[in-house]
């Protein structure tokens, strides 16, 4: 239960963070979408983010294992 609260937590902040920042930007500045590298840089964090914090926590809760195991 606890992986999987890690990977939502995670998950949802990379997106909220990265696509909250990016609509910050357009609409401060007055800018379309797309209309600088920075802004699709973190669009694509936030698409990701959903593999991103799988793969954390994955490698985060697998080492944690091999801890108490040795």
């Amino acid at each position: 239960m606890k992986k999987i609260r890690n990977y939502l937590i995670l998950t949802f902040l990379l997106t909220y963070v990265s696509w909250g920042i990016m609509i910050m930007y357009t609409q401060v500045n007055n800018v379309p979408f797309g209309s600088s590298s920075f802004m699709l840089i973190l669009y694509v964090i936030g698409v990701v983010g959903p593999a991103i914090g799988a793969i954390v926590v994955n490698k985060k809760m697998d080492s944690m294992y091999n801890l108490k195991v040795s």
